[in-house]
């Protein structure tokens, strides 16, 4: 299955903080909809969104 998420028009005009975020949040919707809550590990995702764990877990601290 082969999902494609648009990005916002608006997302040039986000801040740096704003567009890690919104690259997380999509990242995170493309591996819940492919592998299902528990397979869409936060290594998968922080990857896809080209962030570091550390700046995961400071935009969505558990």
């Amino acid at each position: 299955m082969v999902v494609n998420l648009p990005i916002s028009k608006n997302f040039m005009s986000l801040n740096k903080k704003q567009q890690k975020t919104q690259a997380i949040i999509t990242a995170a919707c493309y591996y819940f909809l492919q592998y299902g809550y528990n397979g869409a590990t936060t290594d998968l995702i922080q990857k896809k969104a080209g962030v570091s764990k550390a700046t995961l877990y400071n935009h969505f601290p558990t």
